[in-house]
């Protein structure tokens, strides 16, 4: 028992952590108006895509890969709203409506463009 009480506060700080620096993160990052554009990461390009709506989806295809890579797949009635590419190589995508059409709620995903992976993304309660 005393040992979950040990760990316990040190994974709420970790996570708490996490989020500030992702949401830390986003706010410094350049919003991304075009959101059918080409990123240049490391020598190899990535074309990205976005689309809002029902079923819209956030892919990056990179040039040097067969598969597109999914930023964020539409679910719960949540949709991208805005992208944001921060000087630290990571992509943002927010997105935000009416989870499961109930309450309101925004989610920031971010994508390690480097490593070529989408990270934990950030709830936020609306």
């Amino acid at each position: 028992m005393l040992t979950a009480l040990l760990i316990l506060p040190l994974c709420a700080c970790s996570t708490a952590q996490y989020r500030a620096s992702t949401l830390a993160g986003y706010e410094q990052a350049a919003v991304i108006n075009d959101w059918t554009l080409t990123l240049e990461i490391d020598g190899a390009t990535a074309n990205l895509t976005a689309v809002s709506g029902p079923h819209g989806n956030a892919t990056l295809q990179y040039s040097d890969e067969s598969d597109a890579r999914t930023v964020y797949q539409y679910a719960d009635y949540l949709y991208v709203s805005e992208i944001r590419h921060g000087s630290n190589s990571v992509l943002y995508v927010k997105a935000s409506g009416i989870a499961m059409g109930i309450w309101p709620e925004t989610v920031i995903i971010p994508f390690d463009l480097k490593n070529r992976n989408r990270l934990d993304p950030v709830r936020i309660k609306d």
